[in-house]
């Protein structure tokens, strides 16, 4: 096991003030305030966004219009050059504005981190998103061209829980981690609660170990 310390989902507890920002810019507030919603964006709206952003010649927007459109039609003939370009300009974004305008799930039990703890490796803060990967024959697999494992998409807890366990990566919606970690809902919780994705790590594989054991 190496002991570099590496970030897990939920770490960046600073993702909140540039979203904050965000919502109360009078000019960008409006126009991206569906994606604050907690409801499905439309086609439209992301639209509409990605050309406000283009406008103002911010390279999210750029980021917003290949997202919607690997959405959408991940096996057209440009989809591998619109990966390739994503998967470059992301790390010049925000990470928490990231987080909220790709398709709201999470990369799990990455292959970057299969050396790691395996409720390290489950909760490993994947770098890519469902729509950077490769399609493949399967349409709820898909291929990382950066740690090089087939993508397995789980629509239960039970079956990413088996994935897991079985050492393969796992994508699920958002909403099934929150499940996964807080089974009968979120009642009254004080101080910082744990990102759904470690507690839920935690419940699989035991305690998470401390940050410079990881």
């Amino acid at each position: 096991m190496t002991s570099t310390p590496v970030e897990l989902i939920g770490d960046d507890q600073h993702f909140g003030y540039r979203l904050l920002e965000i919502m109360h810019d009078p000019d960008e507030g409006p126009v991206a305030r569906p994606f604050f919603s907690g409801r499905v964006v439309t086609a439209a709206e992301r639209v509409a966004y990605a050309d406000f952003l283009t406008a103002r010649g911010d390279v999210r927007g750029e980021v917003v219009a290949l997202t919607a459109r690997l959405s959408a039609e991940p096996t057209a003939a440009d989809a591998p050059a619109a990966r390739a370009r994503l998967t470059a300009l992301v790390p010049q974004v925000d990470p928490g504005w990231w987080a909220l305008v790709r398709e709201p799930q999470h990369l799990l039990n990455c292959g970057e981190a299969r050396a790691r703890h395996p409720g390290v490796r489950f909760a490993y803060a994947c770098p890519r998103s469902w729509e950077q990967l490769a399609p493949t024959a399967s349409a709820g697999v898909r291929h990382c061209d950066g740690c090089r494992e087939d993508v397995h998409r789980a629509d239960t807890i039970d079956a990413a829980a088996a994935l897991a366990r079985d050492g393969r990566c796992v994508a699920v919606p958002a909403a099934l981690a929150e499940t996964a970690a807080y089974p009968d809902g979120r009642t009254m919780i004080t101080g910082r609660p744990a990102h759904p994705v470690q507690r839920w790590s935690a419940q699989l594989f035991g305690p998470l170990p401390e940050h410079d054991d990881r």
